[in-house]
C-alpha cells in the first residue's frame, strides 16, 4: 500500500519496523525537514534516519500542495508542517500514517492510519 508517513512515524520507526517493511512509503519533504532539523538529533539518529529515508519516495512541496494546505489552514487551526503533510496525502490520494490522528480528524477527505493500533 502507498502511504505518506508523518514525522512521528519516522521517529518511532524502530518500534514500527515490521509494519513499515510491509508498506510502500512516501515522505513529504516537510517531514524530512522536521525530522532532520530536530535540534536534539544525535549523529547516530541522523545517520539512521538518512539511511531509512533512502527507501522512501520523497514527495515534493509544489504549488498544488501549498494551495491545498492554504485551504486546510483556512478552516482548521493547524501547524504549517501538519497542513503541508495533510495536503500532500490528500493530493496524492494516500492514507496518512500517524500516531497523532487527533491532529487530523477534522479533515474528512484524509484517510488516517495509526500503526500503533495494530501493535
Amino acid at each position: 500500500m502507498k502511504v505518506l508517513v508523518d514525522s512521528n512515524i519516522l521517529i518511532y520507526s524502530i518500534e514500527l519496523r515490521d509494519w513499515l517493511e510491509q508498506q510502500n512509503l512516501y515522505i513529504s519533504l516537510i517531514t524530512k525537514l522536521e525530522v532532520l532539523g530536530y535540534y536534539k538529533l544525535s549523529e547516530k539518529e541522523e545517520s539512521y534516519l538518512n539511511h531509512f529515508m533512502k527507501y522512501c519516495t520523497m514527495w515534493p512541496i509544489d504549488n498544488t500542495v501549498i494551495n491545498r494546505a492554504i485551504k486546510i489552514r483556512q478552516v482548521k487551526p493547524m501547524s504549517l508542517g501538519d497542513s503541508i503533510i495533510a495536503a500532500t496525502a490528500i493530493n496524492g490520494k494516500l492514507p496518512l500514517a500517524t500516531a497523532n490522528t487527533k491532529d487530523f480528524t477534522q479533515l474528512t477527505d484524509l484517510e488516517l492510519i495509526n500503526p500503533f493500533e495494530d501493535l
